[in-house]
């Protein structure tokens, strides 16, 4: 089978070079951080971009996009005859069902489940080893189909449901049945897992832009790939109708207007008739809109209280959609050119840092105590690396070794750990093990902000995650600023300022 997807001008699809570039001048004024960008139109990519140091083939935290992979496992299985919707939670875990099993209980279905309409409004932490038997001792507050919660554990319960069924967990299920018939190679896909060393369902993926594109190319076609059936046509139906009210997000999310379309199985309906979304946190898309034959898979790092997720899919609703016309439009070699050379060189911008310092000397090798703190270096990503219980900066240093790089020493509680800093101008990469996941890479670029002040950026590639690091030296001390667009947990949003002593 060729992996690769078929491409074409803009023109050819039917819409204008100049259209894209004008999309992402308004995706960039958005103020998300872009990372991404994937645009098909009748099976066919006609533009495609990503915002360096991200790149085509790095993997990308999905966070709840994941949720779509789980609910086309469920299809698979539902299509090889092993599932229905309308199943009883009872009759597949009996095993872990609480003693006593309430008129709620008895009566949710993989449906209710699938949909978030389980009832239950409580979580379980999916770390614990025997997770699944605490999410069914919760209360069941709804008569399942009733209500709309929205729970990543809900979905690891439908990554469970395939274990139980098949012996094999998700990415042991998915490769023969889906990735290898849709192109998506299985061996770069990471994954964090449960505490029974399943793979999170709910968010636990990382895979790339394409893959995610692909992805939804089957359910555009109707679970036809090439001609053969991967996934059946009801099951495609099913999971991209709406099932369940969502009216309650406005409550919760009262900014988030494509929330309150209504939810199918793992999937959210969107504004423009048809349309319908895979979404993971901090705008993770893939979007199809079958009016326009149009699929679209984004990643990016969106600031949600600042509801820049949302004002991306309106964005892709105002600019892009009214553009877009039936048939191919002339050929416009100049304008797809300046766009081929526009998404070839997307950059994130870099801070500008001076490279030097005379304190540098001074504070080279030199280690710092912090106070007591709950801060964790690395980004948000890879706070399982050591634990929710290893959080706490104990001590750092920095050396200066040469002009372009830095080598930061320091202690996360118990854990020795360090990073090369690049100095001039451009990312140190360090590769190793990161997270859960087994993240690879960390870039790392700073300089001296002020005479006093040494400023970097640790960036995980492989997901949404960065923070920015301040440390204003002091005469016999320092302050150790830390900044993450998106907060740890257990950390405080926005900026957490730890006093340190030379020791």
């Amino acid at each position: 089978m060729d992996r690769m997807l078929p491409r074409c001008t803009p023109e050819e699809a039917g819409i204008a070079s100049k259209t894209l570039e004008n999309l992402l001048d308004a995706l960039e004024d958005t103020g998300t951080e872009m990372h991404g960008l994937m645009i098909a139109r009748h099976g066919k990519v006609c533009a495609e971009g990503w915002w360096a140091p991200y790149a085509p083939n790095l993997v990308h935290g999905d966070q709840s996009l994941t949720k779509t992979y789980t609910i086309t496992a469920l299809g698979l299985l539902h299509d090889e005859g092993k599932l229905e919707l309308e199943e009883k939670l009872v009759d597949i875990f009996p095993q872990y069902m609480p003693e006593v099993i309430s008129e709620n209980l008895q009566a949710m279905t993989v449906r209710n489940l699938m949909s978030f309409g389980s009832g239950v409004e409580q979580m379980v932490s999916i770390a614990d080893a025997d997770w699944l038997r605490r999410f069914f001792a919760l209360p069941i507050t709804n008569p399942p189909g009733s209500s709309f919660f929205y729970s990543g554990v809900c979905t690891a319960v439908g990554g469970a449901i395939v274990r139980e069924r098949t012996g094999m967990g998700l990415i042991a299920y998915l490769t023969p049945r889906l990735f290898d018939k849709i192109g998506i190679d299985a061996s770069h896909i990471k994954t964090i897992y449960t505490g029974d060393g399943l793979e999170y369902g709910g968010g636990g993926f990382f895979t790339t832009t394409e893959d995610n594109l692909r992805l939804m190319l089957l359910y555009a076609r109707g679970g036809l790939w090439d001609g053969e059936r991967v996934l059946s046509g009801e099951w495609c139906r099913e999971v991209t109708s709406k099932q369940i009210d969502t009216a309650s997000e406005a409550a919760g999310n009262p900014g988030v207007t494509d929330n309150f379309m209504g939810y199918g199985l793992q999937c959210w309906m969107c504004k423009p008739h048809g349309a319908y979304r895979a979404d993971g946190a901090m705008g993770q898309f893939a979007i199809v809109v079958p009016t326009s034959d149009l699929v679209i898979s984004i990643n990016e790092t969106a600031d949600q209280s600042k509801l820049q997720h949302q004002k991306v899919l309106d964005t892709i609703w105002t600019q892009l959609l009214p553009h877009v016309t039936d048939e191919p439009l002339p050929p416009n070699p100049d304008a797809c050119a300046h766009l081929t050379t526009r998404l070839r060189s997307l950059c994130l911008p870099r801070p500008l840092f001076t490279a030097v310092s005379s304190l540098a000397s001074t504070v080279s090798g030199k280690t710092y105590q912090l106070a007591e703190n709950s801060a964790i270096l690395l980004p948000a990503a890879t706070f399982m690396a050591y634990g929710l219980e290893n959080r706490g900066i104990r001590d750092f240093s920095l050396v200066f070794s040469d002009a372009d790089t830095a080598l930061l020493h320091w202690t996360q509680k118990d854990a020795k750990l360090n990073c090369r800093i690049g100095l001039s101008g451009n990312d140190a990469v360090n590769q190793g093990r990161y997270g859960p996941a087994g993240l690879k890479w960390l870039h790392a670029s700073g300089g001296w902000e002020s005479p006093d002040t040494f400023c970097f950026r640790l960036r995980m590639v492989e997901s949404c995650f960065s923070k920015t690091v301040r440390i204003r030296f002091e005469a016999k001390g320092c302050m150790f600023i830390i900044e993450a667009p998106v907060a740890n947990p257990g950390e405080p949003v926005g900026t957490m300022e730890i006093p340190g002593v030379r020791i």
